[in-house]
């Protein structure tokens, strides 16, 4: 069951999966009562003026990407991900044997969301892990068209980085990766202690990607701290693309978790994201690697805001102690009903999971404890305005289909199907409610759709 807005969004950066959003010198008051992310050019008090300044604040960030100099990046991320990827990109690499694919896998991931509009996956501890184990593989790899395959043509005794060799549009393209500096070594172990994997970190990460004679990507990864025994990761995250620079840091210990990212467009910041959380086992990299975390129980509290064009910030406070929340929305809403008779069968044949008022009973119950437990709200610059986010129950997804055979009208099938989940909610001051699916539309705010909610994708961790 895929969520809107819960678990994986609010903790997400507990992993350094992913990240949200503030400015830290705005912290302390949420960007109320004047003190917040300054900028702002309309002054909001009602829900009308919060439309303009939404409106106003989206062109202006739309106004700094440049979409035909990110065009040549998207499109060759999208072919190496059709070309060289098979199930959904997800490629297992062995101790012992290193798989070309899961290489290239993780660093086109990364440019790919760059690209389009997560930057927070600079503080991605998932794609960090990533590039820490191909970093130190070195060998020269070239695409087979004929094959589909990838052949070395040269091997690790006489590379001096990873590179990967391909043709796209009449053009060749060149990914390489590489390390340098001091490096760690880590002892990757089962929870047995067995050593299964012995790995090194590099104190620095390059990689580029070439298009022809133009780079269109440098990747850096700056580890300052990297300790298994110590449960400690540093690490600093630069992307350069077109005119855009993204740069994350991530700082985790064993009860604390913290990530920042920030977007840059020619050296103007346009954006922050970041997350606070504190629990536990948030730096054990061999409990979270062998899917040992438990973040119904390992995951406490957290706080995560979104500061765009310093004039507006959605933050969230979350509360997880004893799991209350975790156990709330890590529920199932599925449900599914199929009836069908056949002349001469002694009864209706039922098949059923769950019942749609069972998952709708499940969902209004999460939204309930949702909003016991989180406090959320969007927070305009240089005003005490907010609108506060609350949670409801919402059906997601709903089909139902019914046949009956025209040679003998006994004969019949029907079924339904669907799903409840629980989505986010703006409250403004006039009583009116929105889900953001309903006030972010497309005659309200036509720029907003491509910005703002591509920010609220990348909070939720789509990695």
């Amino acid at each position: 069951m895929k969520k809107n807005f819960t678990l994986s969004l609010l903790f997400a950066a507990a992993l350094c999966a992913t990240t949200a959003c503030s400015d830290d010198e705005n912290n302390g008051d949420n960007g109320g009562n004047g003190n917040g992310p300054g900028g702002g050019n309309v002054p909001v008090a009602t829900m009308q003026q919060a439309q303009q300044e939404i409106d106003r604040v989206s062109k202006e960030f739309i106004s700094k990407i440049d979409a035909e100099q990110l065009k040549p990046v998207v499109n060759l991320a999208a072919y190496c991900e059709n070309t060289f990827f098979g199930n959904d990109g997800n490629v297992d690499v062995p101790n012992d044997v290193f798989v070309p694919d899961y290489g290239i896998n993780g660093l086109v991931r990364m440019v790919r969301d760059a690209a389009t509009g997560n930057f927070a996956v600079t503080a991605s501890h998932k794609r960090i892990q990533h590039i820490y184990r191909i970093s130190t593989i070195y060998g020269k790899w070239e695409w087979n068209e004929t094959d589909r395959q990838w052949d070395q043509i040269e091997g690790p005794e006489k590379a001096d980085a990873l590179t990967y060799t391909f043709r796209h549009e009449g053009q060749t393209c060149v990914a390489k990766i590489n390390g340098s500096g001091r490096t760690w070594k880590l002892e990757e172990k089962d929870s047995t202690g067995y050593v299964y994997n012995t790995l090194e970190v590099p104190e620095y990460i390059t990689a580029t990607v070439t298009e022809g004679d133009k780079e269109l990507v440098r990747i850096v990864v700056n580890t300052t701290e990297c300790s298994l025994d110590g449960k400690v990761l540093r690490a600093k995250t630069d992307i350069n693309l077109a005119n855009l620079k993204a740069t994350g840091v991530i700082e985790d210990h064993n009860t604390e978790a913290k990530a920042h990212a920030t977007l840059f467009s020619n050296n103007e910041q346009l954006a922050t994201l970041s997350c606070n959380v504190n629990g536990n086992n948030l730096a054990d990299a061999n409990v979270i690697s062998n899917g040992y975390f438990d973040g119904k129980n390992d995951l406490e509290n957290g706080e995560a805001a979104c500061n765009i064009m310093n004039s507006m910030s959605l933050n969230l406070k979350v509360d997880n102690r004893h799991a209350k929340l975790a156990d709330a929305i890590s529920f199932d809403g599925y449900y599914y009903y199929h009836e069908s008779y056949r002349a001469g069968d002694d009864s209706v044949r039922i098949y059923r999971i769950s019942s749609k008022e069972e998952a709708r009973a499940k969902a209004v119950t999460a939204a309930q404890k949702a909003n016991e437990y989180i406090n959320a709200a969007l927070y305009f610059a240089n005003s005490s305005y907010s609108t506060p986010v609350t949670f409801s129950a919402s059906e997601t997804d709903h089909y139902w289909t019914e046949w009956r055979s025209e040679y003998n009208p006994q004969n019949y099938d029907k079924s339904e199907r669907g799903e409840w989940d629980i989505e986010p909610l703006l409250n403004f001051e006039n009583g009116t409610t929105y889900t953001f699916g309903q006030y972010f539309t497309t005659v309200r705010f036509s720029s907003l759709i491509s910005t703002f909610n591509e920010l609220l994708e990348s909070i939720g961790g789509h990695n």
